[in-house]
């Protein structure tokens, strides 16, 4: 049951990807740093649709509810490009957040018909990053940030545990 949800899934990105289109434009941060598989990145004000799920079953919908959004439930009926990497920010209730493409202001964003879909600008910062792609879940979120915490505290570079 599982394969049949990861592959449906797959599918529909990849659709998705090739319908809409997906922006992989990685102008919103510069490199600082590389460290093997890891990238030190400082990113400027980022523009983010986000959805915080209700609950652990909840959190299947996350996807499907900003993927509503930028593809065209929203007031003005407006599709908007989807960006790469959709983030999930861990310490943040697992708020499953896509990034609007660079060319948007906060106030040219039409409003979500969802009011479970915020949009906010966050100040630009620097974050360390493991890239990795797939299904996810909690084990392995909780590999990646153990593996990541091991190569920052090896190097010597200092983290909030603000994990995403």
């Amino acid at each position: 049951m599982k394969l049949i949800v990861i592959t449906i899934f797959g599918i529909l990105i990849i659709f998705f990807a090739r319908v809409y289109g997906i922006n992989t434009d990685n102008d919103y941060y510069k490199l600082i740093k590389k460290i093997g598989n890891i990238e030190i990145r400082e990113y400027k004000k980022l523009i983010y649709a986000s959805y915080t799920p209700k609950s652990t079953r909840d959190r299947d919908n996350s996807f499907k509810n900003v993927a509503r959004y930028i593809f065209g439930d929203n007031n003005k009926e407006q599709k908007i490009n989807m960006t790469s990497p959709v983030v999930i920010k861990l310490h943040n209730d697992n708020e499953m957040a896509f990034i609007m493409p660079k060319e948007h202001k906060i106030n040219d964003l039409p409003s979500p018909s969802n009011n479970n879909i915020i949009i906010y600008e966050e100040p630009s910062s620097i974050k360390a990053c493991l890239r990795y792609s797939g299904y996810s879940n909690s084990k392995i979120e909780n590999n990646k940030i153990e593996k990541l915490k091991e190569k920052l505290d090896k190097h010597n570079i200092i983290h909030m545990n603000n994990f995403e």
